[in-house]
């Protein structure tokens, strides 16, 4: 019974060395995960908001032009209504996009997330 518990605390001793150490890691891989996920972040927001801009920008002043081509045409009606549907498509084709990258997230923190799987199945394990 005293060997089995000197065994056990020694097993402890060792075992707990090697736990810190793997927990640091993660934790050091998890920071890394999230100073590159930070800058990507920060960057596609700085385009989006960017993009967001010159889009708006570019529809306005096409919009302009074409009701000016055709103020003085039959089509000035059919500019002035379709106008707004190419523009609600546009954005409907954004969204959906935005979507499409909003679903990617399980890529995301993919190394920490593989590292604490394996390190509880192998806690579970020895427990």
């Amino acid at each position: 019974m005293a060997i089995e518990l000197l065994d056990a605390v020694r097993l402890a001793r060792t075992a707990s060395g090697l736990l810190i150490e793997h927990a640091t890691s993660i934790a050091e891989a998890a920071r890394l995960d999230w100073a590159e996920e930070s800058a990507r972040l920060k960057k596609f927001m700085l385009g989006m908001q960017l993009l967001a801009v010159l889009v708006g920008l570019t529809l306005l002043y096409a919009g302009v032009l074409i009701v000016a081509l055709t103020w003085n045409t039959p089509y000035r009606m059919y500019a002035i209504a379709v106008l707004p549907l190419l523009f609600a498509m546009a954005s409907y084709l954004a969204w959906r996009y935005l979507g499409q990258l909003s679903q990617k997230r399980e890529e995301r923190f993919a190394i920490v997330r593989t590292e604490l799987s394996k390190t509880l199945y192998l806690l579970r394990s020895y427990l």
